[in-house]
């Protein structure tokens, strides 16, 4: 969910411009898009200063989610934003689930992996497969950024999982 606001618009069209299908992005004039700034220091360490609440995103629930959307193969995103309110919480661990039901993949910010990913992982019975995106390798300093956290369908139990 996107504000109905210039930022919500440009990110709807940009995606467009990338031939992603944006039928179910929903618009709100309840909240503006959240914006995210990164700014780096002299020595390359990122700061993240973060626009929200209130947002738009936030306002997302089930009804919002459209009527067949995991018919179709599907990739499901989980964001580490999307799980620090609560209610947005509910929304994208049911919605996480649903997807896993439908046979979609379900990827997560590595950050969501570290900080959320116990209750993620108890919940939807994940295994993570880690990587590293060569193109990234010299810009990550934090441990939790050295990453990228992708999930598949796990057989057994949870505390097989790298903790940490």
């Amino acid at each position: 969910m996107v504000g109905d606001d210039t930022f919500g618009h440009f990110l709807i069209r940009e995606l467009k411009s990338h031939g992603v299908d944006t039928q179910g992005v929903v618009l709100t004039k309840e909240a503006r898009t959240a914006l995210a700034f990164v700014s780096r220091d002299s020595s390359g360490e990122r700061t993240f200063d973060f626009y929200r609440p209130p947002a738009a995103d936030l306002l997302y629930r089930l009804e919002n989610l459209p009527h067949g959307v995991f018919e179709q193969p599907a990739i499901v995103h989980l964001c580490s934003n999307s799980l620090t309110d609560p209610e947005i919480a509910e929304t994208t661990l049911a919605i996480a689930a649903m997807a896993k039901r439908a046979g979609c993949l379900v990827s997560m910010d590595a950050t969501c992996a570290t900080t959320c990913g116990q209750r993620v992982r108890q919940i939807l019975g994940w295994s993570p497969s880690w990587s590293i995106a060569p193109s990234w390798s010299k810009s990550l300093s934090k441990s939790w950024t050295t990453c990228v956290a992708t999930t598949q369908r796990k057989r057994g139990s949870p505390s097989a999982w790298p903790q940490g």
